[in-house]
């Protein structure tokens, strides 16, 4: 009798709970503490639903085939390392959802076109070291949100090709033409959902590669590897500190570099973006589209400056400003044309150059300031013209040598915070007014 309850036992087991079974990543998700971690094992199929702050963590080869929604109020979800193959949409709000070392892939599926959607009010998004491919419309589309930072990832749109031959969904779908006229790897298109009004404080995006955006129409196009527009500027609200920075990205083969403004409904209030240490297939400068322009304008923004453009209405030309970039021990400033030395002011800082902080070194006496590979003496009241790296001369303090210290080219993942250039009396130019559009 004990010998047939314990197969029988083991049977009913069996049948509940099948060997080599894999438990769901949405049961996990379910049952792991506020602020918990769940581990991705293997290849999971299945769609999930994410309403609470939680971790999920894994390795480039595992992977959950399906789509994610990630919701709720106050919730911090961050996802890191393993792969995605479908969409991702984040609607959560007040939230800040982060993805990390992950491989974002659409398998350039209609389903898939965009890889993350985001109508996230009041949240903050973050995105580092991710890879996005297999897209057809948009790696991140995003509509409402109140900071996004994307760094040091790629994106290849070669996936924007595929769209011109699926003729049957072109014939079918209404929203096809958009589709297949405005590729890009990231489109930012604040301010789309009708009545939805937001605050936008910082656009950073920098340090990544783009790579391969294509249209298919060539009427009406706005296709480009990164555009950043308002199509309802009266829905967005932005603040004293708000930032739109473009910078240290590489751009290539890409019918559009930079796409920005709207053709809709133009900002009446300025919208300032700040360029910086972009390169593309034309080497250091990149091609910007202002779509709001009645004809489009196209403008070639030189990497080596820090440039800031003003798309506020049917011109470009209105309130720009030119700044070169000076580097120093491996810190960079950026300073108006024909603005002194002492007058340059941190790019990561909104503190102003501090000239004396560089004349120190330990058994040395400073002399000099040099223009990097020349002799050209540099001092604080030197007018600055070009970007340039300047090196502190020192010798010893006995006097028997000298002694320069050599500066190797920054990094070009230094943010820059457009705020700071507010901090630098040489920007009157640009007045009181800050980077986006009410």
């Amino acid at each position: 009798m004990k010998n047939k309850l314990f197969w029988s036992l083991v049977i009913l087991l069996t049948v509940s709970f099948p060997l080599g079974a894999k438990a769901l990543v949405a049961d996990d998700i379910t049952n792991a503490a506020t602020g918990g971690t769940v581990e991705i094992d293997g290849v999971n199929t299945e769609n999930l639903t994410i309403n609470k702050s939680v971790t999920l963590k894994g390795s480039s080869t595992d992977k959950i085939v399906g789509d994610l929604t990630i919701t709720g109020d106050s919730v911090n979800v961050v996802l890191d390392g393993f792969t995605i193959e479908g969409h991702i949409n984040v609607v959560a709000t007040n939230s800040k959802v982060t993805f990390k070392n992950m491989i974002l892939d659409g398998k350039n599926t209609v389903e898939d076109n965009i890889l993350v959607t985001i109508r996230a009010l009041n949240s903050d998004i973050t995105v580092d070291n991710t890879t996005f491919k297999g897209f057809i419309k948009a790696g991140i589309y995003a509509e409402t949100l109140k900071n996004i930072d994307v760094t040091n990832s790629t994106f290849n749109a070669f996936g924007t090709a595929n769209i011109g031959s699926l003729e049957d969904y072109v014939a079918s779908n209404p929203e096809a033409h958009e589709i297949v006229r405005s590729g890009a790897c990231i489109d930012l298109n604040f301010g789309n959902q009708s009545d939805v009004k937001f605050n936008l404080d910082n656009v950073s995006i920098v340090g990544n590669h783009f790579e391969g955006v294509r249209k298919f129409v060539n009427e009406d196009s706005t296709a480009g590897a990164v555009k950043v527009k308002f199509k309802n500027a009266s829905n967005v609200t932005t603040t004293d500190n708000t930032s739109v920075t473009i910078g240290a990205n590489e751009f290539v083969d890409n019918v559009d570099d930079v796409v920005i403004g709207t053709s809709n409904q133009p900002s009446t209030s300025d919208f300032l973006v700040a360029f910086y240490k972009n390169t593309s297939d034309n080497g250091n400068e990149i091609r910007v589209t202002n779509n709001g322009a009645v004809t489009a304008e196209k403008d070639v923004v030189d990497g080596s400056m820090v440039v800031v453009r003003n798309y506020k209405d049917s011109s470009n030309t209105d309130l720009n400003a030119d700044f070169f970039i000076i580097t120093i021990n491996d810190e960079m400033y950026m300073v108006m044309d024909g603005a002194t030395l002492k007058e340059a002011v941190a790019i990561d800082s909104e503190e102003a150059i501090d000239l004396d902080s560089f004349k120190v070194k330990d058994g040395y006496t400073f002399k000099y300031f040099v223009e990097a590979g020349t002799e050209n003496v540099i001092d604080a009241d030197t007018v600055i013209t070009k970007s340039m790296t300047i090196e502190p001369v020192f010798e010893k303090a006995n006097g028997t040598a000298i002694d320069s210290v050599k500066n190797p080219e920054t990094s070009d993942g230094i943010l820059i915070m457009f705020a700071l250039l507010m901090a630098s009396g040489a920007l009157l130019v640009i007045s009181s007014k800050k980077v986006l559009a009410k």
